[in-house]
């Protein structure tokens, strides 16, 4: 039987390490001529008041899941559509967080849906929702174009156009003081990817928020452009962060 971890605060109060997001009514998405067609039609999304990690899981947290025997090992290749060379596959692969020196601050990446879904349940969280994850990106009612406001993606406040992940909460806070939303690695939600308002979505894909550290365009790290992985899927930059309910 593997151990549980705890989270002990005062009733009401967001376990350590998360802070509270305040609930409100979101417009998810982009409006009509904006952004990517997946992103419209923009539509009004109500979101309760939640807890959400204020930095991206690191490679030090994730393996105290797997040394409580709560997460298997954290991943040391990547999982794609395809199989790639196995030259290809290896130099991939030796930029998982499992494989960088000095990495316990360093995001834990080359997780599937499933790892980090096993990891968040281990501290009785949960991931975020597709919604949750935005109106957090957007500052909530300020509907910010990026987490930090309105100046483009620089190296000051975001993770990106790099070799290299960084290490989480290694940039200047953005909305809610919450780190990386930009930037660092895109994360897992809970939500299952299809168009907004059409055809039901696919249980087996899920949606990716935020750009990442190979980034180069500043227009990846919006907080409206949707991504989507099949949820056994796991690459060097990829990675989540958990939410809790209030």
């Amino acid at each position: 039987m593997t151990a549980r971890s705890e989270e002990h605060e005062p009733e009401g109060a967001c376990p350590k390490g998360m802070l509270p997001i305040p609930g409100g009514t979101l417009w998810l998405g982009s409006p009509a001529g904006q952004g990517e067609p997946d992103e419209r039609p923009e539509r009004k999304v109500e979101i309760a008041e939640h807890c959400l990690h204020q930095r991206e899981v690191s490679v030090g947290e994730y393996q105290a899941c797997a040394k409580n025997k709560a997460c298997e090992t954290l991943p040391t290749q990547v999982r794609l559509l395809s199989p790639l060379p196995e030259a290809e596959h290896q130099a991939q692969s030796a930029l998982c967080g499992a494989n960088l020196a000095d990495n316990a601050d360093l995001p834990a990446t080359c997780v599937s849906f499933e790892d980090a879904t096993r990891y968040c349940a281990w501290k009785g969280l949960r991931l975020p929702t597709e919604a949750e994850w935005e109106w957090a990106a957007t500052g909530g009612d300020d509907k910010l174009a990026w987490p930090w406001g309105t100046a483009l993606p620089a190296d000051e406040n975001a993770c990106w156009n790099r070799r290299a992940p960084c290490r989480v909460g290694s940039r200047k806070a953005g909305a809610f003081e919450l780190h990386d939303l930009a930037g660092g690695v895109s994360e897992w939600t809970s939500t299952a990817y299809g168009p907004y308002g059409g055809t039901p979505p696919d249980q087996n894909q899920k949606v990716v928020r935020g750009g990442h550290w190979e980034s180069v365009k500043p227009g990846a790290l919006r907080p409206e452009k949707r991504a989507s992985h099949a949820v056994s899927y796991r690459d060097v930059t990829l990675g989540f962060r958990c939410a809790k309910s209030r």
